[in-house]
């Protein structure tokens, strides 16, 4: 076994850490120019890090879909169908400022709403979560 991998470290460590989807406004099926296309790429990452340091496992599907919609190995439509499968998975899912105006990002949140998994759209919100802390709007009352 590697000396790098602990396996009770590690296995203590994936029960512990939550799953956050990291969404945001990023191409609209290829409608966007260019320079904002970056700009939202550039923003999906920082807050990416951002939850990683906190302490949650990222999916952010821009790093995952990007180079396969780029060349044309995978339609608009299957990445949306695809990111769908992963909220379901996720304990949380985090929109980027802007989403309101993404097609896909209209998408994913009516989806999380359908299912009940909790939307945030600041770190704050995460950081409350893993302190048990936080509470969705509709609890509070």
């Amino acid at each position: 076994m590697s000396d790098i991998y602990n396996k009770s470290f590690y296995d203590e460590r994936i029960k512990q850490m939550p799953l956050i989807y990291v969404g945001g406004r990023f191409s609209d099926g290829g409608k966007l120019p260019e320079e904002d296309q970056k700009k939202n790429r550039d923003l999906l990452r920082y807050h990416s890090a951002v939850f990683t340091n906190l302490g949650w496992a990222v999916i952010c599907p821009l790093e995952m879909d990007m180079w396969a919609y780029d060349r044309g190995l995978m339609k608009y439509e299957d990445c949306i169908g695809k990111d769908l499968v992963l909220i379901s998975r996720s304990d949380m899912l985090f929109l980027a400022p802007g989403w309101e105006k993404g097609t896909g990002t209209q998408i994913e949140f009516e989806f999380a709403q359908d299912h009940k998994i909790p939307i945030i759209h600041d770190h704050m919100s995460a950081h409350e979560f893993l302190h048990g802390t936080w509470r969705r709007i509709d609890e509070v009352g």
